[in-house]
């Protein structure tokens, strides 16, 4: 039988020989041990090889996601100071609402400061509005745009006409004649003439809403 087969190695030195009987069946174990150390090692240069191969792919991964978290970092950094620039103007902003809210006469002692800055700017501007629709009809101008001085002051005065002390209820302005005069409110013209007057001359006059009879001399 095959179990009975041997291999027989005889190794040949100077000063003789030496002969080694092996079985068939270590020579089969042999084989296959050597196909399995092959095998064994084969497998190690395919894994080592697949290792290189992920660990390579791994960095390169890896350096792709350096740079994304670094334009990340510039760009959320950029972000940062843009809204802090946004906070800022914001601050300023309230800061000029309160401004505008003290101009407009808007008390604010309540605690209203929380309340949203376009909140709070319309009331500002819806109250802005109203008193500048009322000043409008409020005498809070001047009548001539220059003039050379005050001739007389609103106080007790020589009546040029009547010779004696009395009050003088107005404020006279010395101009050259031609001069334009202006309205110092919206109104209504209730009389305008040179005829009898009170001694004022030429004279026109004008009613308001909120005034009764603003004179305006000419």
């Amino acid at each position: 039988m095959w179990l009975n087969k041997r291999l027989i190695l005889i190794f040949t030195y100077n000063d003789g020989s030496k002969t080694l009987n092996i079985p068939i069946v270590c020579k089969q174990l042999a084989y296959y041990l050597l196909l399995l150390v092959v095998g064994v090692l084969l497998f190690l240069a395919i894994a080592l090889y697949t290792l290189e191969h992920e660990i390579h792919a791994t960095k390169v991964q890896t350096k792709k996601l350096n740079r994304k978290y670094q334009k990340s970092t510039q760009v959320h950094a950029q972000l940062n100071q843009q809204l802090q620039g946004y906070l800022e103007e914001i601050m300023l902003a309230g800061d000029r609402i309160n401004d505008l809210e003290d101009f407009v006469g808007i008390d604010n002692s309540q605690g209203d400061d929380d309340a949203p800055l376009s909140q709070r700017l319309d009331v500002a501007s819806i109250t802005g509005m109203q008193k500048t629709f009322i000043m409008r009809f409020i005498p809070n101008d001047n009548p001539l745009e220059s003039f050379k001085r005050v001739s007389s002051t609103f106080a007790k005065r020589y009546h040029p006409i009547l010779h004696r002390m009395a009050n003088h209820t107005g404020v006279d302005l010395s101009t050259p004649i031609g001069t334009p005069v202006y309205a110092t409110a919206n109104g209504v013209v209730g009389f305008a003439g040179r005829g009898w007057n009170g001694g004022m001359g030429a004279y026109s006059s004008s009613t308001t809403p909120l005034v009764l009879r603003p004179t305006t001399p000419t």
